[in-house]
């Protein structure tokens, strides 16, 4: 048992989670969030409880498209979210009062900062392989190029 909850913890997925709210700061529950992968056009939808809260099931990596709707309120797009590999993304969803026809788009140009978790992870690009220099070319070495590691003594 214990080794199936290991195992399932080293997969090459991310989280995004989130408090979905409207422009007074009161909590939205039963929100609906659609997760849309770009690249695969794979639907992965939630639901926010009773707070206001969500969290998505594990998500594959890559670039995704968030659709946010509540009765009664504008529908949001969040487009810019990008998971890596053990990535917990929080965004906070602020929806207005109007129109169900009515669609806010919001398009993050920054990346978003990991606060959800202590964990950190490194993508180590295919270019970032081929430029460093590696010791006998052993891959194991790009370890020490992630922050917070140093090797053993």
């Amino acid at each position: 048992m214990l080794t199936a909850s290991l195992a399932a913890q080293q997969l090459d997925t991310g989280v995004i989670t989130g408090t979905v709210s409207d422009s007074t700061g009161a909590v939205i529950p039963n929100a609906s969030i659609k997760a849309t992968h770009l690249a695969t056009g794979q639907v992965t939808r939630t639901a926010s409880n009773g707070e206001g809260l969500f969290r998505t099931p594990p998500l594959r990596i890559g670039a995704y498209k968030l659709d946010i709707s509540a009765q009664g309120l504008k529908d949001v797009t969040r487009t810019g979210i990008t998971l890596n590999v053990a990535d917990v993304r929080s965004i906070d969803l602020v929806l207005e009062v109007g129109q169900v026809s009515e669609r806010i788009e919001i398009a993050d140009t920054t990346p978003l900062l990991q606060t959800a978790e202590s964990a950190s992870g490194t993508v180590i690009t295919n270019r970032q392989i081929v430029d460093l220099p590696l010791n006998g070319r052993d891959y194991l070495q790009l370890a020490l190029v992630s922050a917070g590691t140093a090797p053993a003594r």
